[in-house]
């Protein structure tokens, strides 16, 4: 039988991310032009980041989206963009969007940096969505010298975006279209993983080592200390439209409208040793498999390994599928390192298991 291993953290939680995925479908009395903005939040000096995923699917002109920063302060800001990628699906990308997205925040960087005068405000990071796009999405990692207001919009000019803006109203009511999706806040983004060591010799008989990651089930680890039975490995979200209201694991599947979540785009670090202790070669394959119940949708895991970005859409079908994503070969009583950085893009089914199978 497999040998789970079980996981140690340490998340950012000091570092806020700002999560901005309601409304997925986007209408035309939800864009800056109406008056409403997708996500606002007052940040502190240091670093954070943005998620964003939306559709406009049903409108019929183009549109853009683009996030405003506002010095409330009396004296200049600096503001640095360290990261930053967005795409747009596309007939070429095959809802591989989420993958494109992070690799430009990955490779191509984008970086910028910018001074915001006191009581004035920039736009960064405006892009043009194209009528009925089926889905865009970014990642900004910025960093600010003092404290700001950063506010996400969609909007045909941005210069028709009123001077007092308020949030699209929560959707609450079961079949609403936005109904289990949100935008808001979250204390961290980053998992880092406490470093495992695998020695060949103690493989088990099915000769399979495995970890589990964005799994309703899965208490077997500990983020910042806390055991995983006492909370979850999901990200918490004050939504908002109501600070009050937090999206969060409850265990409520079917009538909590506050419990859809799946670390979308949260990024998780895996530092691995295989230890060889064995007198021959061996190769390792490395696999990760979707093990959801769910009869329809994909997965799509994003991997940095050490630089190389790598992606795949695992479709869910009656057996869970799996991705073999690099072999290893280590010769006899030597080791080898195994350091990547994970995401599960969105839009994505959850419950994935990171697998280490020894061929020989």
């Amino acid at each position: 039988m497999a040998k789970v291993l079980g996981m140690t953290y340490t998340l950012n939680t000091s570092n806020p991310w700002i999560y901005c995925n309601y409304p997925e479908n986007v209408k035309e009395e939800y864009l800056g032009d109406k008056g409403h903005f997708i996500n606002r939040q007052s940040v502190s000096a240091g670093t954070g980041q943005i998620f964003y995923e939306h559709a406009i699917p049903t409108l019929t002109t183009d549109l853009y989206h683009g996030i405003r920063i506002y010095n409330g302060n009396d004296s200049n800001v600096t503001f640095k963009v360290l990261n930053y990628g967005h795409a747009n699906r596309t007939s070429k990308n095959k809802n591989l969007e989420s993958a494109d997205s992070w690799y430009k925040f990955f490779k191509e960087v984008n970086a910028a940096t910018y001074t915001i005068p006191a009581k004035k405000s920039i736009w960064i990071c405006e892009e043009k969505i194209p009528a009925k796009t089926g889905l865009f999405t970014g990642n900004l990692r910025f960093n600010t010298s003092a404290s700001v207001v950063i506010a996400t919009y969609i909007y045909k000019n941005k210069n028709s975006i009123p001077d007092k803006t308020t949030y699209v109203p929560y959707a609450t009511t079961a079949g609403e279209s936005n109904y289990k999706v949100y935008s808001g806040l979250g204390a961290g983004y980053f998992f880092t993983a406490k470093q495992q060591t695998l020695r060949i010799s103690q493989f088990p008989s099915d000769k399979v080592i495995k970890f589990i990651t964005h799994a309703r089930d899965n208490t077997n680890y500990t983020i910042n200390g806390t055991s995983g039975t006492s909370q979850h490995e999901y990200i918490p979200l004050k939504l908002v439209s109501n600070k009050n209201l937090i999206a969060q694991y409850k265990g409520d599947t079917k009538n909590d409208p506050l419990h859809n979540l799946g670390n979308w785009c949260a990024q998780y670090y895996f530092p691995i040793t295989f230890n060889n202790d064995t007198n021959q070669d061996v190769v390792i394959k490395c696999r990760i498999s979707c093990k959801s119940s769910a009869t329809g949708g994909y997965a799509m895991p994003i991997i940095n390994c050490e630089g190389t970005i790598l992606r795949n859409a695992l479709y869910i079908t009656s057996t869970p599928p799996y991705w073999e994503w690099k072999t290893i070969t280590i010769p006899a009583n030597t080791s080898k390192n195994l350091n990547y950085q994970f995401i599960l893009g969105a839009n994505s089914t959850t419950n994935l298991e990171h697998q280490f199978i020894l061929q020989n």
